[in-house]
């Protein structure tokens, strides 16, 4: 249901009926994990979907909401329902940190809501916009060359130091492209053996890099099902399942096998060159796991649920500050602030990111691998605390809350600015989407990242999409251009 349509009607039957499920569902999390927080959660997750916006196209913004929400709550879910052990529950005590992700959920859904009503306050918009611009044809064309310098461009971008956020930022563009075109795929026909032909290439492409690189188209491919989802169709429901069982699969083989793939990716330069070569590897390892030599699926599942359920460093940080050592004051943000506002092409002698494992060395009282502990550094692998724990660092329960509200509003204003600046609908969701996704649905990230990433995927994407939307209405009749839209700031 819509914010304002919430708040604006009457409670009705259905409403009523949706709260009363939402709240056996939480009953029942609470029985089975036997934690107020599986509860929680529930509610929680629901309020992400209830309340955050869709201005248009598929539910971006709450698909990221849940996404962390997943790295915030997983284990306690996984753990009662398996009552398998887990790193962070045998060896901390998650449940300070798991609240504190909790609070930072809500204080981002607040956040983004309250800036996207405010947009919608400060400018009161008369919209006509273009729906259709791009052909089939010019999409499968776009998506090829793209799909064929990306490698290229990523390599040009870390010799120009002054630019290279801003050149890797622009190849995020090919997701753009891949949206459009899976978007063609699905609606109004449903093409399946395209949309798999597509996406078997990108998992080939991105399982023989050295990040999971499969893990965006899939996301990607995600979003555009659940903007066209039918469901009283059972192909859609079966390409989800499907999409979702590789997803699952693809993860737990990661799991298993990446740390033996990086160390050769690293150690070996002509496996680091060949494609081919790596490529025989991952399937040598897929065999492997199959037949059961590379380990038990079930502990390779542990570890992965481990993986994405960020609590676990967070938490011996929370248990040690500020009993052991102080809090930080804010250095945190404003050592990302002052990064984020001195670009590189603009003060070149600025110094680079010091490596995240630094401060979860300092804070957690362990050793992790990092970038510089001379294994990873050209690669930069290195554990990272995120948002939430380094703003308990620097503030404490309950003034770290603050700014991650600021965060939200903020990106819920932009999110409102940059669907009005572009006219051509499927350009604005694609692109959107792309931006939104990438800056808002990670929770481990730290603050001079998530900052320095959402800034220059905004300012470079939405750059390039309006001369993108520009030129394209210029290739228009003046009378539809006329009629595209009128503004008025209220």
């Amino acid at each position: 249901m819509n914010f304002r349509l919430a708040l604006k009607q009457p409670a009705t039957r259905q409403s009523v009926n949706l709260v009363g499920i939402v709240l056996a569902v939480a009953v029942a999390a609470f029985l089975v994990t036997n934690d107020w927080l599986g509860a929680a959660g529930v509610i929680v997750l629901w309020a992400g979907w209830q309340f955050l916006p869709n201005i248009g196209g598929p539910p971006m913004l709450q698909l990221a909401f849940t996404h962390q929400w997943v790295q915030v709550f997983l284990g306690v879910y996984y753990h009662g329902v398996t009552g398998r052990k887990l790193e962070a529950i045998e060896m901390s005590d998650y449940r300070p940190m798991v609240m504190i992700g909790m609070g930072c959920l809500v204080a981002l859904l607040v956040g983004l809501v309250v800036g996207v009503k405010l947009f919608n306050r400060a400018f009161k918009t008369e919209t006509e916009l273009l729906a259709e611009s791009l052909s089939l044809r010019v999409l499968v064309i776009g998506y090829a060359v793209s799909f064929a310098v990306v490698g290229g461009v990523s390599a040009l971008a870390w010799q120009i130091p002054g630019f290279t956020q801003a050149i890797i930022s622009l190849s995020f563009l090919r997701l753009a492209l891949l949206f459009l075109l899976l978007r063609k795929l699905v609606w109004p026909k449903l093409q399946t053996p395209w949309i798999v032909l597509i996406l078997s290439l990108e998992v080939v492409i991105g399982i023989t890099g050295f990040f999971a690189g499969f893990r965006e188209p899939l996301a990607i491919a995600t979003i555009v099902l659940l903007e066209r989802f039918n469901a009283k169709s059972f192909r859609h429901w079966a390409v989800f399942g499907g999409m979702a069982a590789a997803a699952l699969f693809l993860a737990v083989l990661w799991t298993a096998v990446k740390v033996d793939y990086r160390s050769k990716f690293v150690s070996d330069e002509a496996f680091a060159n060949s494609t081919e070569t790596r490529l025989s590897y991952i399937g040598a390892a897929l065999g492997k796991f199959v037949s059961g030599e590379g380990g038990q699926v079930a502990d390779q599942t542990d570890a992965l649920v481990d993986r994405l359920w960020v609590v676990y460093y967070p938490a011996l940080a929370v248990s040690r500050v500020p009993k052991e050592l102080p809090h930080t004051n804010g250095e945190i943000l404003q050592s990302a602030l002052l990064h984020v506002v001195t670009p590189r092409f603009l003060f070149p002698e600025k110094a680079g990111l010091r490596s995240d494992s630094e401060m979860v060395r300092k804070y957690s009282g362990i050793w992790v691998a990092g970038g510089d502990d001379g294994t990873n550094a050209e690669n930069d692998t290195s554990i990272a605390f995120g948002y939430a724990a380094e703003s308990y660092l620097d503030f404490g329960v309950p003034w770290m809350f603050v700014p991650v509200l600021i965060w939200g509003a903020v990106m819920g204003l932009l999110y409102g600015l940059f669907f009005r600046l572009i006219v051509h609908r499927e350009l604005a969701i694609a692109v959107g989407t792309v931006i939104f996704w990438l800056s808002l649905y990670i929770f481990e990230r730290s603050w001079v990242k998530t900052l320095g990433q959402s800034a220059t995927l905004i300012v470079y994407l939405t750059l390039v999409t309006v001369l993108v939307d520009r030129f394209l209405l210029s290739q228009k009749s003046s009378s539809a251009i006329s009629v595209v839209r009128r503004m008025a700031i209220g």
